[in-house]
């Protein structure tokens, strides 16, 4: 159990170093504490950005939120290119 706490701990962070960045470039969210899923609002978020890293929306042809799964393979790394890209977008 010690190396699944292990594993679930990593991705919590993850989740929440995601949220941490998406609420200090401004960007609509909702995290539950203790989760690794990550939702942000669809109005004013630049569809092109979603459709680039594949976030999956509630509603294909109108939809109200993203979401992002922090999985094992979802890094820090990984994620810093979207944030950037956000960034960029702000400028």
């Amino acid at each position: 159990p010690h190396g699944w706490n292990e594993k679930i701990n990593t991705l919590v962070r993850r989740a929440a170093w995601l949220s941490k960045r998406l609420t200090e470039l401004g960007f609509d969210h909702y995290r539950h504490e203790g989760s690794n899923i990550v939702t942000i609002k669809a109005k004013g978020f630049p569809i092109h950005i979603m459709e680039k890293f594949g976030l999956v929306p509630d509603n294909h042809s109108n939809p109200n939120w993203f979401k992002i799964v922090i999985m094992e393979h979802v890094t820090v790394e990984s994620m810093e290119p979207f944030i950037h890209q956000l960034e960029e977008q702000l400028v």
